[in-house]
């Protein structure tokens, strides 16, 4: 099933998006093929560095859909990216809460996924 969400996920990655922007897209697309999924607000600390506010999505058996977190803490191979387990990345301490993503209309997720130069 990850493979499958990963396909459906993936080509929205290079969206010039947020974390924020990024979730209500995933959310969208995972609500549209009958996927169940929880957005989730709050934080990640990574070392002594502590990301606030920060969303992202909770999958079941403890899966975790984070696309950009690599963009607050770099991209060392300690940062995950895309869809991981929570236990693999220990060293990352999220901490959160479940809030209600509105899924976006056609057009709004048309205009998010466009790449910058071509939005503008």
């Amino acid at each position: 099933m990850i493979k499958e969400i990963t396909k459906l996920l993936v080509p929205y990655d290079s969206s010039p998006t947020e974390c924020d922007g990024m979730t209500r897209i995933c959310s969208t697309i995972l609500t549209k093929e009958g996927i169940k999924h929880q957005p989730m607000l709050g934080s990640v600390v990574y070392k002594e560095k502590k990301i606030e506010p920060h969303f992202w999505i909770n999958l079941a058996n403890n899966y975790c859909i984070d696309y950009r977190l690599k963009m607050w803490f770099g991209k060392c191979n300690n940062i995950p990216h895309g869809i991981f387990k929570f236990k693999d990345f220990p060293q990352l301490k999220y901490q959160g809460i479940p809030v209600n993503c509105k899924s976006l209309s056609p057009e709004v997720l048309l205009i998010l996924t466009l790449p910058f130069d071509e939005a503008i």
